[in-house]
């Protein structure tokens, strides 16, 4: 991609900012979900992690979307997102029964620092629930 280009994705996408290529040191085109004990707990674009909200499906709607996957996910690429840094999220993840004990300290000690309006902070705030 040009400068020419990604200069004008930046400019478009004011009052936020255009994160992708021309800007990154990465060139995947997909999201990367990671998941523990078959929680979602972060979504990433390369190096910008993603707001999200999880929702469970019914069978017929992940069969539905299955069959969407085979006849057009592989031809889709992911080359940016334009994000908002300062947009709060509309509310709180649902909460992970999950034992954290491991990761009590640290996030006892994150919890005490000042937290920034971002998906950090949200995750946090999730796994400490």
């Amino acid at each position: 991609m040009s400068d020419d280009v990604y200069a004008a994705k930046q400019r478009l996408a004011k009052p936020g900012r255009y994160y992708g290529d021309g800007g990154t040191i990465h060139s995947t085109g997909y999201l990367d979900v990671e998941t523990r004990d078959g929680h979602v707990v972060a979504v990433w674009f390369r190096c910008q992690m993603l707001p999200f909200r999880q929702t469970e499906v019914d069978a017929e709607r992940a069969a539905q979307m299955g069959r969407v996957a085979l006849d057009v996910g592989q031809d889709v690429t992911l080359t940016g997102v334009e994000v908002l840094d300062e947009a709060p999220l509309d509310d709180e993840p649902p909460p992970y029964d999950d034992d954290l004990a491991e990761w009590e300290l640290e996030v006892d000690e994150l919890a005490a620092a000042p937290k920034p309006r971002n998906p950090w902070a949200a995750a946090l705030a999730w796994l400490r629930k």
